[in-house]
């Protein structure tokens, strides 16, 4: 089995490689409504189904990583995410994984752009072995309590 820190790596390598806008997504005829993305290295392999409600905005997500085909991680995400706002969403999580910043399995602490305001608090650091936690999109109105919320995604998992 990986330790945590090569799982962590090899998590961060795939996600930046399945986040990029560069990167063709499949939809599967086996799992109805779903995107789904592999990456593999040497032993390691990882395996992203995501799936978003059409009519509400709401998604889910499962991430598994394979050791010799054994399941020995896993990340559940479920949200919802303004249509308008995922590409934000998607920019800052590969962002993140690909330089390495991101906090335990999702994205930094907080991120700044243009329209939108990335923000993941309470996270255990760069750990993945136990992970439970929230990250939401506001469209700040001058950093007000009256900030548009357009993604709110909760998670939660480790190694299996």
């Amino acid at each position: 089995m990986p330790s945590e820190k090569e799982t962590r790596e090899f998590y961060w390598r795939a996600m930046g490689n399945g986040l990029s806008l560069k990167t063709k997504r499949e939809k599967k005829n086996t799992v109805p409504n779903h995107e789904m993305f592999v990456f593999r290295e040497k032993n390691l392999l990882l395996v992203r189904l995501r799936s978003e409600n059409a009519l509400t905005g709401s998604l889910s997500e499962m991430i598994t990583i394979f050791d010799d085909d054994n399941p020995v991680w896993t990340l559940h995400c479920s949200g919802f995410c303004n249509k308008l706002a995922s590409p934000f969403l998607a920019g800052v999580l590969s962002k993140a994984f690909s330089e390495g910043t991101g906090l335990a399995a999702r994205g930094p602490k907080e991120f700044e752009g243009n329209k939108y305001v990335y923000i993941n608090p309470g996270q255990f650091g760069f750990r993945i072995d136990k992970i439970r936690g929230h990250e939401k999109i506001i469209e700040p109105k001058a950093r007000k309590s009256n900030d548009k919320l357009v993604a709110r995604i909760n998670f939660f998992g480790g190694f299996i």
